[in-house]
């Protein structure tokens, strides 16, 4: 087995670490304080989202995906870009979707969102792949194993809000995880083929900045939309995420919601460094069906 590499680890500098642990510490501190703390006269809106205090999501994400992953030599040689579908891995998934939100007051909210992927492929390659310091020849089966996380959390303030109409802004993190290992016959510099394994272990938390807002027809429609978004390139790292969400959510009960929501999420991650060369190039697209509760004010 080759020892572990870690992307986003690497990813997170000094600079952009600091800024990462400023916004965890505002979060921490936003969500410590009591609701009393942003005491406004009363909650507002003609659907009950807009003015539910505590919210539980649960639901399944119906996704596409077919990312893409590169690991270099420990030489620094540049391996080879492969996707998803080059390994065998199902491009089509359904895997579990939670989340919830909190109402600290009529205009400061807190949300979180998780979901996350486990797969594993195999396949005969077309074409010869250089993975890390293994080099798999062409027409050689090899296996695959994915595995990936995704979480998002957001503070945010609502600079408009009516009894229909709710637009705000917010800071949050995003935190990703991905593991990724080939094997299979493999070379190792130059010598015969063996059995051979190499996995690459990426993970971290990168700030972001949201744009949130729905709009109530009546007391049972409502549609909702928001868009994440994070950029930066500092010395030899470089990369970007984009998220972006709308729903449509119908409320038949009191207590009680479904909701069936577009998400499109995009992971960009180049590394240019002695100790590391690589890249992370994934999106998933595709309908989260979901369902939530929620405690009255």
């Amino acid at each position: 087995m080759i020892a572990q590499s870690n992307i986003l680890e690497n990813f997170m500098t000094p600079n952009l670490a600091t800024r990462a642990t400023g916004l965890s510490v505002v979060l921490a501190v936003l969500s410590g304080l009591s609701a009393n703390s942003f005491a406004d006269n009363g909650m507002q809106g003609i659907h009950p989202i807009m003015n539910t205090r505590f919210q539980i999501v649960g639901g399944g994400f119906f996704a596409s995906s077919d990312p893409s992953f590169r690991l270099d030599r420990s030489d620094s040689d540049l391996g080879t870009k492969v996707s998803g579908s080059d390994l065998g891995l199902d491009e089509d998934v359904t895997v579990p979707f939670a989340g919830l939100r909190w109402r600290i007051s009529d205009r400061w909210r807190l949300e979180a969102q998780v979901f996350g992927f486990d797969e594993s492929g195999s396949r005969f390659t077309s074409e010869s792949i250089e993975w890390g310091d293994l080099e798999f020849d062409a027409e050689t089966r090899v296996n695959s194993d994915a595995d990936t996380t995704i979480g998002r959390g957001l503070i945010g303030y609502s600079f408009l809000k009516n009894d229909q109409l709710e637009l705000g802004a917010g800071v949050g993190l995003h935190y990703m995880s991905f593991d990724v290992r080939l094997s299979g016959q493999a070379h190792i510099d130059g010598g015969p083929a063996v059995s051979a394994s190499e996995e690459a272990d990426a993970d971290g938390i990168v700030p972001n900045i949201g744009l949130f807002g729905s709009y109530a027809f009546n007391e049972q429609w409502l549609v909702e939309g928001r868009f994440d978004w994070f950029s930066a390139s500092i010395d030899d790292y470089s990369g970007d995420l984009w998220r972006v969400g709308a729903a449509v959510v119908y409320q038949p009960f009191a207590n009680f919601n479904f909701g069936l929501s577009y998400d499109y999420l995009n992971i960009n991650v180049d590394i240019d460094k002695s100790d590391w060369n690589g890249s992370i190039d994934s999106d998933w697209y595709g309908q989260i069906g979901r369902a939530s509760c929620r405690e009255r004010v």
